[in-house]
């Protein structure tokens, strides 16, 4: 469940725990995990979404493919050098203009963000 504030923003995320041993068991697993191992997935998570940034450009024929492309090629252990913001920057400039902030409130942002009007 996600719950927005008064501008349609998320606010809160809300999981559930304990609704199958299964999660439970996962959830266990995943805060025993060795911080090189942790540094490793994290800089897996940010090369797999520049990449599907720089795909989703493509799609649509827009502009930095390659450059999201370079920057996944280059993500270090736990995104040390913040490619991750870098790329996201880069992306959402192609994909809405040169004007668009993702910190502004608005149409654009709120659906981003998940969140309903």
């Amino acid at each position: 469940m996600i719950i927005c504030d008064e501008t349609h923003m998320p606010t809160t995320l809300l999981l559930p725990l304990c609704t199958h041993s299964v999660g439970n068991l996962n959830l266990r697993a995943q805060l025993k995990c060795k911080n090189q191992t942790k540094a490793i997935l994290w800089q897996n998570i940010v090369k797999a979404k520049l990449n599907n940034q720089a795909n989703l450009l493509d799609i649509f024929g827009l502009n930095s493919v390659d450059i999201l492309k370079n920057l996944a090629n280059k993500v270090l252990l736990n995104d040390k050098d913040n490619k991750e913001a870098y790329g996201a920057r880069i992306y959402f400039l192609s994909a809405f203009g040169d004007e668009f902030a993702r910190r502004d409130g608005g149409f654009i942002n709120s659906m981003l963000n998940l969140a309903t009007l």
